[in-house]
């Protein structure tokens, strides 16, 4: 059987995820935590001013598309200050390991604010890792939602929940029902994924907002994924730069202190990560180019 570990992080609370090895599939896949999630970490810290400037008044809206154990969400809550963070994933069985790792979080940001209140400290709690929990009363990281996002009908449900405050928290992120940050890891490994994710990723942001995208060039069909994202993105309106994931796993692994053997997967010259901002609104074509259907087998996930 596969082994569950947990994993202290160095802001507080714990992370739960599937150690590597055996067979990836399902929900099992989605439980470990992968080489791109990792840098999609050190993405986030490297891009801290950007995050910051994008967002609103009351703070950085932030939603992760197929978080998997949620470790980037959890990495954008505790280190952009007032950053109010959505993980999202499509699988009930990932769903469960996401949510209590999020709870983990809701408990320690809840703590550092109860300990702030009755000593009268500064933002930003010794001992919580240099992590901004300073928005007394306030839900740093909302409770995971189910959503595919390769179904544009549950994006639009979400959109309209946000700007209707059937969901939100606060009026001013109910009313702009856009992100200022979108972040995705190791989501495109099947055949019209690229175009799926760029779609998601346009509607979601708001204007002037940023996605960063973390995954690998695999055997799908047509150009390398990269291209396919990059082509796809730019079809959507977005500007697109593609950044060093080696760069950005190494400083995700130097943040979050998780131990590489905890870590499935690899960063090296097929990994990528993209940058990509919505500098305006856009209406897209209705009917992007097709790819040529291929199916790719689980061990060419990576």
């Amino acid at each position: 059987l596969e082994a569950w570990v947990r994993v202290q992080l160095p802001w507080g609370s714990t992370l739960r995820l599937r150690a590597p090895g055996g067979a990836a599939s399902g929900g099992v896949s989605g439980c470990r935590l992968w080489a791109s999630a990792v840098a999609l970490c050190g993405a986030i810290l490297e891009n801290l001013p950007e995050t910051q400037q994008q967002g609103s008044a009351s703070g950085c809206h932030v939603i992760e598309l197929g978080a998997g154990v949620g470790l980037p969400s959890l990495c954008a809550a505790a280190h952009i200050p007032c950053a109010k963070v959505l993980p999202t994933d499509s699988n009930e069985d990932v769903l469960r390991v996401l949510q209590g790792n999020i709870s983990r979080l809701q408990d320690v940001s809840q703590l550092a604010n109860d300990t702030r209140q009755q000593t009268h400290l500064p933002s930003g709690v010794e001992g919580t890792g240099g992590c901004c929990f300073n928005d007394p009363g306030c839900k740093i990281v909302r409770d995971p939602r189910c959503l595919d996002f390769t179904n544009s009908a549950q994006v639009g449900v979400l959109l309209r929940e946000c700007r209707f405050k059937e969901q939100a928290e606060d009026m001013d992120f109910a009313s702009s029902g856009c992100f200022s940050l979108v972040l995705a890891s190791d989501c495109c490994y099947v055949p019209g994924a690229a175009d799926q994710l760029a779609e998601a990723t346009a509607t979601l942001l708001a204007p002037g907002g940023m996605a960063l995208i973390a995954d690998r060039d695999r055997p799908l069909a047509g150009p390398a994924l990269r291209t396919q994202l990059r082509i796809a993105a730019e079809r959507q309106g977005l500007c697109v730069q593609e950044h060093d994931a080696s760069v950005y796993f190494e400083l995700g692994v130097k943040s979050t202190q998780i131990p590489r053997d905890l870590i499935t997967g690899c960063v090296d010259q097929r990994s990528f990560v993209l940058c990509c901002v919505r500098v305006g609104s856009f209406n897209p074509p209705v009917n992007p180019p097709v790819l040529p259907s291929h199916a790719i087998s689980l061990d060419e996930l990576d």
